[in-house]
């Protein structure tokens, strides 16, 4: 997520230093500058900020005293104090006042973006807590767990088209995709990455896990979309213990608007904690009963270690068909969680070539990127549009977010078939054409023909025009012209179009001559 920051100070070497800094970071946006702390109240109330970079030199009132009346008129305000002294008296000082950070006007990188991160985090939980919204893993972006009933269901297919699907919103969001299946995590196929940067970069931290960590951390795929992977070498992934999981997270939630984990099929410390705190947990099965009772046990788990009740999981069934023997109306009966509406169709050949070219956007399969578009709307990744009834209006809504979905991704589907209508149109064309010259071949034949008819009948001593006629067809008998000179006879025949009665403007000759034979 971004965070919007205000800038307020009258030194234009300290604004360009910070301006510089934060210049080199993703998710902090400088959306205005106060030069004069009288104005920083019409500033605050125009620009919106969460955060505000104070500088106690701008005055015309002490830092801590503006500070303190920016407090009381505007709580959900972050404000981070830049000052020559950031030591402890200073800092109670600071915080007596309301201020949420302190930072030395040399500007450290680290300490600016930290200090920048815990206000913008506090200013989101301050607004959750005043609007009741705050959910279980508190304030910032959907965080969003995956689990497999069972291996080979198709977790990180899944996540990987959701997370697409996300950053094609109309919102067009801050989306993270998490591989917390640390020993065997397939994220790189999927995305053709290389891992040289993971999870385990991660470990060990003296701070907090800052927006710089993760900017070094995390991969940027070409799409957009930001990915964190798991260790290459599975043995590393039991470094990750469930506090640098949940520190983890609750970076990333404070930072993305869509966190989507891969928790993988067999419970691990991380994927404990993303279950624990996730705002909405999903479980990926199959309609067969090997993983119908996998997701029980694995339910059963969750609720023994008191992490998170079936009544609150969510179970998607992926390649389902109508010829199996299992149907999505029999597992909603016997599952212990409740079956999301929508279910993923068994369409093999269509996601092999994207799989096998480790590129999700060769899977242009219509009706499984629909299904993917309405599974993702239904879990809250896509915002319904808005102005719908909220009765009777979902099913409009889900077309209406399949088809801001699409515009995209569907869009190739789109042009891939009028290039086979303009292909299908082009060959008819050459079709015609090859038709059409051998149309034009059997006229010459023709002409051919009945020009050396003619000139048989001359030699008699027949007439040449009727000779020539009775070797024609009668539409060509009747359109062509046949002439006689120094005993040669010259048939010339309009072309018919496509062998039709109607005839050309171009015509084609034949021309044939004997002797004249001399009566008994």
């Amino acid at each position: 997520m971004t965070t919007e920051l205000l800038v307020a100070t009258n030194d234009d070497d300290l604004y360009r230093s910070c301006s510089n800094l934060l210049a080199e970071l993703d998710g902090i946006n400088i959306v205005a500058r106060a030069t004069d702390g009288r104005l920083l109240g019409a500033f605050i109330e125009r620009y919106q900020p969460q955060v505000v970079l104070l500088d106690e030199e701008i005055g015309p009132l002490p830092a801590i005293d503006m500070a303190r009346q920016l407090n009381v008129a505007h709580p959900s305000v972050g404000l981070v104090l830049l000052a020559d002294d950031d030591g402890p008296a200073s800092l109670r000082l600071a915080l007596a006042a309301g201020v949420r950070g302190l930072v030395d006007r040399n500007l450290d990188l680290t300490l600016l973006q930290g200090a920048i991160d815990s206000a913008a985090n506090w200013s989101e939980e301050f607004g959750a807590a005043l609007l009741g919204t705050a959910g279980r893993s508190g304030t910032g972006g959907l965080l969003l767990a995956m689990a497999g009933a069972k291996g080979g269901v198709g977790v990180t297919s899944i996540a990987v088209s959701l997370a697409l699907q996300a950053l094609r919103s109309e919102r067009a969001p801050s989306v993270c995709l998490v591989d917390f299946d640390l020993q065997a995590g397939d994220v790189p196929a999927y995305l053709d990455l290389v891992a040289r940067r993971s999870v385990s970069d991660l470990l060990n931290l003296t701070e907090a896990v800052s927006s710089r960590h993760l900017d070094e951390t995390l991969y940027r795929h070409e799409s957009g979309l930001r990915v964190l992977l798991a260790p290459p070498d599975g043995e590393d992934g039991e470094d990750v213990d469930g506090d640098t999981a949940r520190q983890i997270l609750a970076a990333l939630k404070a930072r993305f608007d869509v966190v989507l984990v891969d928790c993988g099929s067999v419970l691990n410390e991380a994927g404990a904690s993303a279950v624990e705190l996730a705002d909405k947990v999903v479980i990926v099965g199959t309609p067969d009963v090997p993983a119908i009772l996998g997701a029980r046990r694995l339910l059963e788990l969750w609720e023994r270690l008191e992490l998170r009740p079936a009544s609150e999981v969510s179970l998607v069934l992926n390649r389902v068909s109508r010829h199996s023997e299992v149907q999505p109306k029999l597992v909603d009966k016997v599952a212990s969680a409740t079956l999301v509406e929508t279910a993923l169709p068994a369409r093999f050949k269509a996601h092999e070539k994207a799989v096998n070219l480790r590129d999700p956007e060769r899977m242009r399969d219509r009706r499984s990127r629909r299904a993917m578009a309405r599974l993702s709307c239904e879990l809250g990744l896509v915002a319904p549009s808005a102005g719908r009834s909220a009765r009777g209006g979902g099913r409009s809504r889900r077309r209406s977010a399949e088809h801001s979905l699409e515009n995209r991704g569907v869009g190739a589907s789109g042009q891939v078939a009028l290039e086979s209508v303009a292909a299908m149109f082009m060959g008819l064309l050459l079709l015609l054409a090859v038709f059409q010259t051998l149309v034009v071949g059997y006229t010459m034949n023709l002409a051919g023909q009945a020009a050396r008819a003619g000139a048989r009948a001359a030699a008699v001593g027949e007439s040449a025009d009727a000779g020539a006629r009775d070797r024609l067809p009668g539409a060509s008998a009747g359109s062509a012209s046949v002439s006689e000179s120094g005993g040669r006879v010259t048939v010339t025949i309009p072309v018919p179009v496509l062998a039709t009665p109607v005839f050309s403007p171009f015509s084609v000759s034949g021309s044939s001559g004997s002797p004249i034979e001399d009566g008994a």
